[in-house]
């Protein structure tokens, strides 16, 4: 097989999937999984989202960048989240799926 051979996967992922949600519940949850398994063996997670209209903008860009016009999108009814990440402004909403990996990366190889 191309990826390995099966019985040397040891841990195992659990996918939640939410369905339509807004980003903020999301991203909150996410936050409360990360905290939980600070220090306890706890499974790998995978959460699938799709999203309301909503900007993500990471610590690579300025709010007050020409770029970026938060009056055309909250016209839009699309929500603004500055978030942790590294990165840009980057869009969600309807019809996009969406996937957050909460793995513990340590022990893997």
């Amino acid at each position: 097989m191309p990826w390995g051979n099966p019985s040397t996967f040891r841990k195992k992922t659990y996918q939640l999937d939410l369905g339509t949600m807004g980003y903020e519940p999301v991203w909150q949850l996410q936050r409360e999984i990360v905290a939980a398994k600070i220090g306890r063996p706890l499974p790998d997670m995978l959460i699938v989202v799709e999203h309301q209209p909503v900007y993500t903008v990471g610590r690579g860009k300025s709010r007050t960048s020409n770029s970026f016009d938060e009056d055309c999108i909250r016209s839009k009814r699309a929500q603004i989240f500055c978030v942790e990440r590294g990165g840009d402004v980057t869009w969600h909403g309807p019809g996009q799926l969406v996937c957050y990996p909460i793995f513990y990366l340590k022990d893997q190889n």
